[in-house]
């Protein structure tokens, strides 16, 4: 388990920034899909979370992006990661989750509609009932 963003930035300044004034403020919910598997969906208490970054710090909860790389952001280390959804705190229920092919073309749809003249949506950017 690993890879989880905090935040979104490939500035290498932001993400310092960012490592410097973070402290946890609410619950978290975190899905981990496994594709065809067994995957959890873990409830991870504030408490839970603040403990754990009290106790690695900020080097050790983080990993920042490296300058001059494209990585998209600020993730928990799996350090962090594994002690927060291994914490007795932590709550958890197993998911199946089974990936099931959908027949569906975007592009198409869209086409279809500008066609009739007809978006699903109104004048003020709000969905109407068009499947």
């Amino acid at each position: 388990m690993g890879g989880v963003k905090i935040i979104w930035t490939v500035d290498a300044q932001k993400s310092r920034e960012f490592r410097e004034t973070y402290t946890p403020k609410c619950d978290t919910l975190l899905a981990n899909i496994e594709w065809d598997g067994i995957g959890n969906l873990f409830y991870i208490p504030l408490e839970v979370q603040q403990r754990i970054f009290r106790n690695l710090g900020k080097e050790r909860y983080f990993n920042l992006p490296k300058a001059g790389t494209n990585p998209r952001g600020v993730e928990i280390s799996r350090e962090a990661l594994l002690r927060l959804v291994r914490d007795p705190e932590t709550k958890s229920i197993e998911i199946e989750w089974r990936r099931s092919k959908i027949e569906y073309e975007p592009y198409q749809r869209w086409l279809d509609y500008w066609k009739k003249e007809e978006l699903p949506f109104d004048k003020k950017g709000i969905q109407t009932g068009i499947e």
